[in-house]
């Protein structure tokens, strides 16, 4: 039992942390797009790069909600791990290429670059993403998870949009 409530609060917090990059990064699109062009994934700004940087932020809210709300463990464990596993990519490539790219790995809630330090913390949600669903996948599932998932989500992006306009305010940012 208490194992259980450990997984589902572990399962939680990835998925918590999933949703509030996610919705730090559609607020402040602009960073993540260029830390995408500086990894080399993309060549030039524009349409084909902003459409990826959108891509992956809905993916990785939708799949941290999916991780909140409990639905499919097993599938979404794949999702999540796979993505996971992207962003540790992304890591290493940075870090091997000794890229001085910011990350925005939460928007512009975050300007730190890639370093060892985050692969370790990608690396750790990993772990914890494939040894909790077992465990987390006994736990009852229902609307109510989802629906406080989404009211998670939408807190975040009022937060974050909050923050980015607080910051473009103080460092006088021209906000398009």
């Amino acid at each position: 039992m208490i194992a259980n409530a450990v997984a589902l609060g572990f399962r939680d917090l990835i998925g918590f942390t999933l949703t509030t990059a996610a919705g730090a990064k559609l607020v402040s699109l602009d960073g993540f797009e260029m830390t995408l062009i500086g990894l080399g994934l993309l060549p030039t700004r524009g349409t084909p790069s902003r459409y990826l940087a959108i891509v992956i932020a809905l993916a990785e809210a939708l799949t941290g909600l999916l991780l909140i709300s409990g639905i499919a463990p097993f599938a979404i464990t794949i999702v999540a791990s796979g993505m996971l596993l992207s962003f540790l990519c992304a890591i290493l490539i940075a870090l091997s290429r000794r890229l001085e790219i910011a990350c925005h790995c939460f928007g512009s809630l975050t300007g730190t670059q890639f370093s060892g330090a985050g692969l370790l913390r990608v690396l750790a949600m990993l772990v914890l993403v494939v040894l909790t669903t077992p465990a987390a996948s006994a736990a009852p599932v229902g609307a109510a998870s989802l629906a406080i998932a989404l009211f998670i989500f939408a807190g975040v992006m009022g937060l974050a949009a909050q923050a980015s306009s607080s910051l473009a305010r103080i460092y006088r940012i021209p906000v398009r």
